[in-house]
């Protein structure tokens, strides 16, 4: 099965650590350990974050990074992949939609992504 998992709050070039995204990585590897292939809609350095942790994804879906400070990093990503989903989550047409928090540039994108597959 594939889980995608949203994580629009993991921004800059060395982003901050926080128990959000301990979270979601221990449960993906957990996922990744029964045999489910692991997305991720977020940026590169999330991609980076996971991967020092052991957590290997299969997909990267990157969200462009067009904004200065993280508020409107935030914004603008919410807006990208809610309205503007990367072209390469056409082929995730199955699986687990997982939000890494409850702020609204997770859920929403999360909701869509969940919405269109059903």
């Amino acid at each position: 099965m594939k889980v995608l998992i949203v994580a629009n709050s993991i921004v800059g070039e060395d982003p901050n650590l926080t128990g959000g995204e301990m979270r979601f990585i221990e449960i993906a590897k957990r996922w990744q350990l029964a045999g489910h292939e692991i997305h991720l809609l977020s940026s590169f350095a999330a991609g980076k974050l996971c991967e020092s942790f052991g957590l290997k994804v299969h997909r990267l879906h990157v969200l462009s990074r067009s904004a200065k400070t993280a508020g409107t990093i935030f914004f603008m990503r919410m807006f990208q992949s809610f309205f503007m989903l990367p072209t390469s989550l056409r082929e995730f047409d199955e699986g687990i939609v997982y939000s890494a928090n409850e702020q609204l540039y997770d859920v929403l994108p999360a909701l869509r992504l969940k919405m269109r597959l059903e």
